[in-house]
C-alpha cells in the first residue's frame, strides 16, 4: 500500500514528511532521488516501527486486543487496579502454579473463549524478561532449548475445565506456514505454540509481526481476511501504538484464524 508522504526542502536538504494515521507519530526521513513511492513508503513502514517498538516502556499498561473489529480480550500489567482484580482471582483459583509476581511487569487477562483452542472463560498470565523455567517445561512435557525461546512464556487457566494451558514463544516455526505478514528488518515474526499437560500441541499457532497498520491492512485485503481494528477509533488519554499484531493459523491445514490487533495504553501503577 502507497502511503501519502510530502517532501520538504531545508536549505540544501530535501527530506520525507509523513505523519502517522493515528496522529501520534511523525518521521522526517532523508530523500533519496530515484526512489519510488513504493520504496519510500516501505521505509516508511519500518522506520515508523523501529520508532513504535523503540519507544516502548515498563510503564503499567493495558494491551486492548481486537478482532473483527472487537476487543477480545484487555491484558493488563499486574500492577494496575484492573490487574490486581485479576491477580487476586488467579493467585485463588490456581494458587502456586508458578511465582506470578516474579516481576512488575508482568500481565494478566480475564476473558471468554473467543476463538480456538480456547472455548471456555479463562484467565491468562504472561510472564516477561525471562525464558521458560525448566519447571515449567517438565509441567507439560516439553523440551525447548533456551536459544530456540523468547524471553517470555504464558498460562492460559480455563475456569470451567481447570486445565492451564502452556503458550510457548519461539524465534522460528519450523513447519509449513501459509503466507504470513512480511517480516521486519530488525524485529522479526515468532510464533507461539500451545501445549497441553499431556504433551500435546494445539494445530492452532500464533504468529506475531511486528508491522503497521498500513502493511496489515493490505495484508488481510490480500488475503480475504478480516482488519482486526475498527473504521473510526476512539483514541483515549494514555493512548501509545498498536505495537503488535497477530495471525492464528492451522498448522496442520494452513488455514487462517483471526487476525489480532494488540493497542497499548498506559495506566497508572496502583501498587504503591
Amino acid at each position: 500500500m502507497i502511503r501519502s508522504f510530502s517532501s520538504i526542502q531545508q536549505g540544501e536538504d530535501k527530506f520525507i514528511d509523513y505523519t502517522s494515521e493515528d496522529g501520534v507519530w511523525y518521521l522526517k526521513l532523508p530523500f533519496i532521488e530515484n526512489e519510488t513511492a513504493e520504496e519510500s513508503s516501505l521505509r516508511i513502514n519500518e522506520f515508523l516501527t523501529t520508532s513504535i517498538i523503540s519507544n516502548l516502556s515498563p510503564e503499567q499498561c493495558v494491551d486492548f486486543v481486537y478482532v473483527d473489529k472487537e476487543i477480545v480480550r484487555e491484558d493488563f500489567s499486574m500492577n494496575t487496579e484492573e490487574g490486581q482484580v485479576i491477580m487476586a482471582k488467579l493467585e485463588t483459583e490456581f494458587p502456586n502454579f508458578t511465582d506470578y509476581r516474579r516481576q512488575a511487569n508482568n500481565m494478566v487477562a480475564e476473558y471468554d473463549g473467543y476463538r480456538a483452542p480456547y472455548s471456555n472463560p479463562s484467565l491468562s498470565f504472561y510472564d516477561f524478561q525471562i525464558v521458560m523455567p525448566a519447571a515449567i517445561q517438565t509441567a507439560f512435557n516439553v523440551s525447548y532449548q533456551a536459544s530456540e525461546l523468547k524471553t517470555w512464556y504464558g498460562l492460559k487457566f480455563d475456569l470451567v475445565t481447570r486445565e492451564v494451558l502452556l503458550k510457548a514463544v519461539v524465534l522460528d516455526f519450523a513447519g509449513p506456514t501459509p503466507d504470513l505478514p512480511p517480516s521486519h528488518p530488525i524485529y522479526n515474526n515468532y510464533c507461539a505454540l500451545t501445549h497441553s499437560a499431556d504433551g500435546s500441541v494445539s494445530d492452532w499457532v500464533d504468529c506475531y509481526s511486528f508491522s503497521t497498520r498500513s502493511q496489515i491492512k493490505q495484508w488481510c485485503l490480500d488475503k480475504g481476511l478480516d482488519y482486526p481494528l475498527p473504521d473510526e477509533e476512539d483514541l483515549k488519554p494514555g493512548y501509545q501504538a498498536v505495537w503488535n499484531w497477530g495471525v492464528v493459523f492451522n498448522k496442520s491445514t494452513l488455514e487462517y484464524g483471526p487476525v489480532k490487533a494488540y493497542v497499548r495504553y498506559y495506566l497508572t501503577d496502583t501498587s504503591c
